[in-house]
């Protein structure tokens, strides 16, 4: 899309999307990890001149990501502490209230206890 000459929005909804039990997608997995640390590499490598700015968002919002994964699978206690430390060090200052309450919860040690029982309650 970057490279595109021209983006066009079309009104309606041409895309429909379900998750199938056991997919890939429901199934948290340290492979998930793994693949989300690939993409940040490659988006480190894509996002340079005047897509430079939108870096920091995109890996902060990722590395939240692993964390979530990691959280609920029970991830290594030394993969959790240094994604709490990139999660602290590049907070961007523009997100939302509620990233920044995600945020705070990560800085107290508690959103990776809570995580999987505030998922549970968004699902219901």
């Amino acid at each position: 899309m970057m490279q595109a000459g021209q983006v066009v929005l079309i009104p309606g909804i041409y895309y429909y999307y379900v998750q199938a039990e056991g997919s890939i997608t429901k199934t948290p997995s340290i492979r998930q990890v793994t693949d989300l640390e690939k993409i940040k590499q490659q988006l480190r490598a894509d996002l340079t001149g005047p897509y430079y700015p939108l870096l920091a968002d995109w890996i902060f919002h990722i590395t939240m990501m692993q964390y979530q994964i990691l959280s609920l699978i029970g991830g290594q206690g030394t993969q959790l502490k240094q994604l709490k430390r990139d999660i602290l060090a590049n907070t961007p200052t523009n997100i939302s209230k509620a990233e920044w309450i995600k945020v705070l919860l990560v800085r107290m040690n508690l959103y990776s206890h809570f995580y999987g029982s505030i998922k549970k309650l968004r699902n219901i």
